[in-house]
């Protein structure tokens, strides 16, 4: 994988670990719900691309849910998206899957989550960018640039005391400094924006996150741009929480909920006018959050823990690489 792209995701993923911890809430839980589970088989084998659908050209992901027993293996397999050409494959390839014995304070337990299954047909497989950011990123891993988004959202909208809340500060500001000096020849284009997130001025480096997110843009495709819209705004949603929580410990003042639900609504809304060839599973996972911009009691910490909890599998498939 693009080496600077898989930086990114590393900073993405330890600032997930450390906010979701804020609220006490493991984002990685040893529990019945596994999420998504293809980097935790121990055998998947592929399943076979039905000639029926290969003649209508059907294509995509597929998502099978399945249970899996106290020793590790499917009991129960079942299509709940993608192409009906193709779940029927799908269903049968799960029901080989193989995993570890899962564990719950030391006891095994069965798992229920989702495997899915991305049908390609070798005609229609879309070519990687000549240069740039996108250059030596593997089809598989597009659904994770919303990282970027979250990431650069997150730089630009936190101040030095609600870092502080989330984690060790200087780890995150060394984490940051790695992006502006770990310049590869795939992102030389942006090198005179990311050197300035090596300062140790705020607002230059909130500056250079924004410049980040607009230069992305005009490399990126509608698809891709909606990926890192939708993580920017998950970014200022999380930045938020946290800088609240620190208003509440040091004050007392309670939580605005109206301010959360705006950010929520507005994820909502792009989930609604997602662009044609957003990934129907990330759509999903991204709807888990924006369900929040209904609940009541929102501005809560146990509601926050919710939010965390809920975000928390889309990190987990970030580290899955």
């Amino acid at each position: 994988m693009n080496r600077f792209f898989s930086l990114i995701l590393s900073i993405v993923f330890v600032v997930g670990i450390l906010i979701s911890s804020a609220f006490g809430q493991n984002p990685l839980p040893k529990s019945i719900a596994g999420g998504v589970l293809n980097g935790k088989a121990m055998s998947l084998p592929k399943p076979v691309y039905p000639e029926a659908a290969r003649a209508v050209k059907a294509s995509g992901i597929v998502g099978v849910k399945v249970l899996i027993d106290e020793t590790g293996n499917v009991v129960s397999a079942e299509a709940v998206s993608g192409h009906p050409l193709l779940r029927a494959a799908s269903v049968e390839a799960a029901k080989e899957a193989k995993f570890s014995p899962t564990t719950l304070s030391g006891q095994p337990v069965r798992v229920t989550g989702v495997i899915n299954y991305n049908f390609v047909l070798p005609q229609s497989t879309e070519p990687l960018a000549a240069k740039g950011l996108l250059s030596g990123v593997p089809t598989s891993d597009r659904d994770k640039l919303w990282g970027i988004g979250f990431l650069f959202a997150i730089i630009y909208s936190t101040d030095a005391e609600t870092i502080r809340m989330i984690g060790d500060e200087q780890e995150f500001n060394s984490m940051v400094k790695d992006l502006s000096t770990d310049v590869t020849s795939d992102a030389e284009d942006y090198k005179p924006i990311l050197e300035k997130l090596g300062s140790n001025d705020q607002s230059v480096r909130a500056q250079a996150a924004r410049e980040f997110i607009s230069a992305v843009h005009k490399e990126f495709n509608a698809e891709q741009n909606w990926q890192v819209d939708v993580g920017e705004q998950l970014g200022l949603l999380f930045g938020e929480m946290m800088r609240q929580k620190t208003v509440y410990v040091k004050t007392g003042v309670k939580y605005d909920a109206n301010i959360l639900r705006t950010y929520l609504r507005r994820i909502s809304d792009m989930i609604a006018a997602a662009p044609q060839g957003a990934s129907p599973e990330l759509k999903a996972r991204f709807q888990k959050i924006a369900v929040f911009s209904e609940a009541a009691n929102l501005g809560t910490d146990e509601k926050f823990s919710e939010m965390a909890q809920a975000v928390a599998p889309l990190f987990e498939e970030l580290n899955d690489n």
